[in-house]
């Protein structure tokens, strides 16, 4: 943890220096993210056996702080694409593996609130609906979504939570806002998205 928040300490002037360009491109630079990356820091809470540092949430509070001190924007995401990280710890381990089999630095963006619907299939679900807030979605290769598991009459059987390429879902330029506008929290959608 110490080498993790001096590294992030070390980061926090090189975002400072970006933070005005965070705002007008209302989503964190690619550079950034690389940094990030290369620092290690959204291993943070990431399951060990996913190639994460699985440490515990008072290191988690610690990193975000310090780059939040540069960027509060940056520290921002990096605190959602963190505890998303521990989220997709509690998934089976098939879901981790599609993951983070074959990219460990795999960033997931989520909203767990069951905003959409799921109709079950035969071999999985049939997912739709409309998140909004979901920080940090463009750098996003995963999204965790929340929905309602419908039967034929739209009546709620269940709620669950839904993972899925981010490349399968439609994201909305929608975030103009004032307060933490470089945190890219746009809104997305997708229709008819299978899901096994």
């Amino acid at each position: 943890a110490a080498a993790l928040i001096a590294a992030a300490r070390a980061l926090a002037p090189t975002l400072r220096d970006r933070a005005a360009d965070t705002e007008n491109l209302r989503r964190l630079p690619d550079e950034t993210v690389a940094d990030l990356k290369a620092a290690g820091l959204f291993r943070a809470l990431q399951p060990e056996r996913c190639g994460g540092w699985q440490m515990d949430f008072h290191a988690h509070l610690d990193l975000v702080a310090e780059i939040a001190a540069g960027c509060g924007s940056t520290g921002w995401c990096l605190g959602v694409f963190q505890v998303h990280s521990w989220v997709a710890g509690l998934l089976s381990e098939q879901a981790q593996d599609d993951i983070y089999g074959d990219n460990p630095d795999a960033l997931l963006a989520a909203v767990l609130n069951a905003r959409g619907t799921a109709l079950p299939s035969d071999d999985g679900y049939v997912v739709e609906g409309f998140w909004p807030f979901g920080s940090g979605s463009e750098h996003a290769d995963w999204m965790i979504l929340g929905a309602r598991i419908v039967g034929d009459n739209d009546d709620t059987l269940d709620e669950g939570c839904f993972l899925i390429p981010a490349s399968d879902i439609d994201i909305r330029d929608d975030w103009h806002v004032a307060g933490l506008r470089g945190t890219g929290s746009f809104h997305f959608e997708t229709e008819q998205q299978f899901v096994p």
